[in-house]
């Protein structure tokens, strides 16, 4: 029964390892220029965890007996079970502080030609305006808000305002709309 046991917890053990892993691997992918979608072989640790277990637990049954056995197993399952976990809460909020922070440097695509020219940013990181110049010549502004809820962390853009005569015009505009952007140095686009 021992035995048994301890093949199921380093079973668990293993994992319990996969979330930080697996958040390791889509950090080097997307710093890589690759969609985050890292995967785990977990075949390779369970072929060594399964039989280190099971003859450490022979080997603590056989010179310490049953009970210290027992004892011995639970306890150093439980500490490795606890740090794994630990490691992938962290790995896990690591990981979206890193998408956050990429994802604030990215500039929006638009369709119809239309290019975004400037962005202000507001300090808590969750709100952005863009400033866009059209292809007549004429200026419109993009609103977006970061949503971090657990399967969104990206921004939502809350579409276009009106169309502007002048970059002054739409910029005016928007501080009226947006009162924090008057205490924000805009980021311009730089060219490509």
């Amino acid at each position: 029964m021992i035995f048994l046991v301890a093949a199921i917890l380093s079973v668990i053990i293993c994992f319990a390892g996969i979330p930080a892993a697996i958040n390791r691997g889509n950090e080097e992918h997307v710093k890589n220029g690759r969609q985050p979608n890292a995967g785990v072989a977990f075949a390779p640790d369970l072929l060594v965890m399964i039989p280190v277990w099971s003859i450490g637990t022979w080997m603590l049954d056989r010179f310490l007996g049953r009970d210290w056995a027992w004892g011995l197993l639970l306890f150093v399952s439980a500490a490795l079970l606890g740090l794994n976990l630990l490691q992938a809460r962290r790995s896990t909020r690591e990981y979206l502080s890193f998408i956050r922070s990429r994802s604030s440097a990215v500039w929006p695509s638009y369709a119809n030609d239309l290019v975004a020219a400037q962005c202000w940013t507001h300090p808590n990181k969750k709100e952005r305006l863009f400033l866009i110049v059209k292809p007549d010549g004429t200026y419109t502004t993009d609103y977006e808000q970061y949503s971090s809820d657990t399967y969104d962390n990206c921004w939502i853009p809350y579409g276009p305002s009106s169309i502007y005569d002048s970059e002054a015009t739409a910029i005016k505009e928007a501080i009226a709309d947006h009162r924090w952007m008057a205490d924000v140095k805009p980021q311009k686009r730089e060219t490509e």
